[in-house]
């Protein structure tokens, strides 16, 4: 088994511009979001449910997901970050399953 070396999340990057048409400041913010996407994969195919079980209850919390700062930003605009069930929808939602780490479902 080949140990993960550790991980640093890229930045997000913000840029600013005016837009003359609605006469209003526009922040534009992106992060490159394929290397916790690739950690994560590395991390989903380790747990290995039946292996590692004794991880799941690992001091009474499971790590499930790690979500890119730009995602997150976009989960508290619309409301799914505060919502406890709305979260575990959205992380149960096979669309989003690039950034659960563990195995199963939440």
């Amino acid at each position: 088994m080949e140990e993960q070396e550790d991980f640093i999340a890229p930045a997000v990057k913000q840029q600013a511009h005016w837009d003359n048409i609605d006469e209003k400041l526009i922040v534009e913010s992106t992060q490159d979001t394929a290397p916790i996407l690739e950690s994560n994969k590395y991390e989903r195919n380790e747990f290995g449910t039946k292996f590692n079980s004794g991880q799941k209850y690992n001091r009474g919390f499971t790590k499930v997901a790690s979500i890119p700062n730009i995602v997150i930003d976009q989960l508290m605009r619309d409301g799914t970050w505060f919502d406890k069930k709305a979260m575990k929808r959205w992380l149960n939602d096979p669309d989003n399953k690039a950034f659960r780490t563990g195995g199963g479902w939440v």
